[in-house]
């Protein structure tokens, strides 16, 4: 079946059996005139009987549903690669577990569009953010009925889209194969740059362009269990930072400047972190985050050149020297770590 789908869904399922047949159900649901099929791999699930309900899937629709079973947890980036690694088909679309689709007509409109427009690598519909409290609203808050984006929109903060349960891809990326770059990233501090919705949208916007439509197609659950929700300020802040450190390798350097400056950004919202955190001791910095930091930290101080410190809206043809940009960075984390010392009774 693999060989003759002409879409494939790729699921990642981590002990969700309280949600899965929902987002399994809405997959068998979807209504297309071509074969699809589900990719579901499990990482190694142990605390509910997800693994039991997969079988009973894989077993009822052999024909529709794989499942690929991990005898270790390796993590979301490595789990999820082993489905891309055999995803040959035309086009491909991502479902997390605790997601689902709401328009059973969602994967025929996102062909049919990609068939026509052989320039577009990415289908783009809206999707509703779903709370734990039960409220919702739309992902993407805007009255525009369609829009276009290219990778120059994506730098000069011309775009928008939505969440990876309402896009569709392009098979343009895994079907020769997983590039050595998103591979090599595995048990590095990149491998989270890899694992999201940006990085997703933005790998295939290198090849082409992206169409979006303002349609719900599905629902993404805001949960406080989530990879991203799960995370404090400082470390979200670190994790941006690496993603564009990451990003401007992945696109060989061509927005340099760019991506740097979007790294000094959020390593000076970390720095603006460090200087409150005596009034927030909540905040714990992981080891993780801390490397991020200090790996971000010393690639801003070698490209002091190219930063703009002062201005978010970043012009790349033209990078602003900042002679200081060194003295007032180090000023301002020697400060804190005084501080903090003193607190401490280390120092007078």
């Amino acid at each position: 079946m693999l060989k003759t789908s002409k879409l494939i869904v790729i699921m990642s399922c981590y002990n969700q059996a309280h949600v899965m047949k929902m987002a399994i159900g809405s997959f068998l649901r979807q209504k297309t005139d071509f074969p699809v099929q589900l990719i579901v791999t499990d990482d190694c699930s142990t605390k509910d009987n997800s693994i039991d309900i997969l079988r009973e899937y894989e077993e009822k629709y052999h024909d529709k549903i794989k499942v690929l079973y991990n005898n270790e947890n390796g993590g979301y980036l490595k789990n999820i690669l082993r489905a891309k690694a055999i995803t040959k088909s035309p086009y491909f679309t991502l479902l997390d577990a605790d997601d689902y689709w709401t328009d059973d007509g969602y994967l025929q409109k996102a062909v049919d569009f990609l068939d026509g427009h052989p320039e577009f690598t990415i289908y783009n519909a809206n999707v509703l953010l779903l709370y734990e409290d039960g409220h919702s609203e739309p992902y993407v808050k805007t009255n525009m009925p369609s829009a276009d984006f290219s990778t120059d929109d994506f730098i000069n903060g011309r775009i928008f889209f939505s969440q990876t349960t309402g896009m569709v891809f392009r098979n343009v990326i895994y079907a020769n194969g997983i590039p050595d770059i998103v591979r090599n990233s595995i048990g590095t501090i990149s491998e989270r740059s890899y694992e999201g919705d940006v990085a997703r949208y933005l790998m295939h916007l290198k090849y082409g362009k992206a169409h979006y439509v303002n349609e719900i197609s599905g629902v993404y659950r805001i949960l406080s269990t989530g990879i991203w929700a799960g995370l404090n300020c400082f470390e979200k802040a670190t994790l941006q930072a690496q993603a564009y450190l990451d990003y401007d390798e992945y696109f060989e350097r061509k927005y340099h400047v760019f991506f740097t400056n979007k790294v000094w950004l959020e390593i000076k919202e970390c720095i603006s972190l460090l200087g409150h955190i005596s009034r927030n001791e909540d905040l714990v910095i992981k080891d993780e985050a801390k490397g991020k930091f200090v790996n971000c930290l010393l690639v801003c101080m070698a490209e002091n050149s190219i930063i703009n410190i002062d201005k978010p809206v970043l012009n790349i043809d033209k990078p602003v020297l900042i002679k200081k940009f060194r003295y007032r960075m180090m000023k301002r984390i020697y400060d804190y770590l005084k501080k903090k010392l003193r607190k401490k009774g280390y120092i007078n």
